[in-house]
């Protein structure tokens, strides 16, 4: 990347040098080559970000379809709308319906780039991804007119500054190796009436918080299939843990984020002690997929509502709607 007019060389996604190329940026990046009509972009990824570069890479083409197609599809359709506040997929469109230009920022498999084509048909949606994952994104969206991918890292976006009128980041910032960077980097991609719109894990309670460190680390060194078959042992461990059926009185201890109340023990433990999630009527293989994307990235960071809104501040947005659920925090901001 070159320096600019200071001799700084400046932050990703912040340039004024930029000249753009059609929607992508001629001077933020070097094109490595365009294989199955995708223009793959160099990374600036440290060893973190290329083993998490790897973890999702190895998800999505274990699991291409998933919350596509299938058991999953329903359940993620109805949980994506409420976490981004909205009734259902008719209210989602007619608040897309202006926009011209959407990106999704860290696509995966493209599930939501694929949801937001269906529901703009007359906008351009580019889905962004720092993984082989796009490659599966462009086989579930093929006969799709309105989306292109492109394979990059979000943090040093080689695209056309202020030309997004919509802005989507589902479950991905907080896997780079500074959430608050990463947020900061796509904000200047923004059209002036444009909307960003984002969902970051929140912390957890204490004995999560260490549960979910200690076994992400543990995990970190394993090949992605041993580390797929340590998240099956741990998803039939939730499912053990369901299949009780078991409810519980406790009282709040405060101290460990556990409120009073009747608690499924599953659901205790799975919100207070350690993530083992288990959805009845997901195969094993879907249940897993949930474990393993929580664990094995490398980078993995939790926030608070504090600290998200420190950043919404510091980029100069307003904040327009918010929501909190015990597993994350999800904003629309605009200028």
């Amino acid at each position: 990347m070159a320096a600019d007019a200071t001799g700084e060389t400046p932050e990703p996604g912040t340039r004024g040098d930029c000249e753009p190329a059609g929607l992508v940026c001629a001077s933020c990046g070097t094109v490595t080559g365009v294989r199955n009509g995708i223009p793959r972009f160099a990374t600036l990824a440290d060893e973190g970000q290329t083993q998490v570069q790897g973890t999702f890479a190895y998800k999505w083409k274990r699991t291409p379809e998933w919350g596509i197609t299938g058991a999953t599809a329903e359940i993620m359709t109805g949980w994506v709308m409420a976490t981004l506040g909205w009734k259902d997929e008719a209210a989602y469109a007619a608040a897309l319906k202006p926009a011209r230009l959407i990106l999704d920022a860290g696509c995966g498999n493209g599930r939501e780039t694929i949801r937001l084509a269906r529901l703009n048909p007359e906008a351009l949606v580019i889905g962004l991804d720092i993984s082989e994952a796009v490659d599966e994104a462009a086989r579930n969206a093929a006969g799709l007119p309105n989306i292109g991918f492109v394979q990059a890292d979000l943090c040093a976006a080689p695209l056309a500054r202020g030309v997004f009128d919509q802005i989507l980041s589902f479950g991905v910032l907080h896997h780079t190796p500074d959430t608050r960077r990463a947020f900061l980097a796509l904000v200047p991609l923004l059209s002036r009436q444009g909307e960003f719109t984002f969902y970051v894990y929140r912390k957890k309670a204490p004995l999560r918080e260490f549960s979910d460190d200690y076994l992400r680390s543990a995990i970190r060194a394993m090949t992605p299939a041993d580390a797929w078959d340590e998240m099956t042992r741990l998803t039939l461990f939730g499912k053990a843990l369901a299949d009780l059926k078991a409810e519980i009185e406790v009282p709040a201890i405060p101290t460990l984020g556990i409120m009073a109340g009747r608690h499924d023990v599953q659901r205790l433990l799975y919100y207070t002690v350690i993530k083992c999630y288990w959805r009845d009527g997901w195969s094993l293989e879907e249940n897993t997929h949930i474990n393993f994307d929580w664990f094995y990235p490398q980078y993995a960071w939790r926030h608070t509502s504090e600290e998200v809104r420190s950043w919404i501040r510091e980029a100069g947005l307003s904040e327009r709607s918010a929501s909190e659920s015990p597993a994350a925090l999800t904003f629309r901001v605009g200028r």
